[in-house]
């Protein structure tokens, strides 16, 4: 009993392993479309759901994809059009075997600047040996305002 239940982990380790390798690729693949400055391969059917959300470091808050291309190809044209990204994956938790929620930290760069910080909030979903998102939220890093530090030590 105490073998089959340790190949059963192990199988199961594996399992996690090769669905996170994919979530990782998934990011990677991200970050491909954004540098190439590509609206329609950054979110399209094969990596999101039609209808799903997206929340920028602003709180603006778009729904569906038909919404969000439109604005992408805005600021990849504009403002990001300069920008290449690049995507850490820094924790995948599984949520059953279809579904998991990621944390990452992007790192936008403008040529000649120091690289801007975001961490990103992920839902996916996996559908047909796909992981497409779901939800996504973004925030800006920077450093706690003094007036909601804490008293020093």
């Amino acid at each position: 009993m105490v073998l089959l239940t340790a190949i059963w982990s192990m199988n199961s380790l594996a399992a996690d392993d090769k669905k996170e390798q994919a979530i990782r690729k998934f990011f990677a693949d991200a970050d491909l479309a954004w540098n190439a400055h590509d609206a329609h391969r950054l979110v399209n059917s094969s990596n999101a759901v039609p209808d799903a959300d997206f929340v920028n470091v602003f709180g603006g808050w778009v729904q569906g994809q038909a919404n969000f291309v439109p604005i992408m190809e805005g600021l990849q044209a504009g403002p990001f059009r300069n920008v290449t990204r690049r995507t850490v994956v820094e924790k995948v938790r599984f949520l059953g075997s279809d579904a998991a929620v990621v944390i990452v930290t992007i790192h936008d760069q403008r040529p000649g600047e120091p690289a801007h910080e975001v961490r990103g909030t992920f839902v996916l979903s996996k559908e047909k040996d796909r992981w497409l998102a779901v939800s996504m939220q973004n925030t800006d890093v920077t450093a706690v305002p003094e007036k909601l530090r804490g008293p020093s030590k």
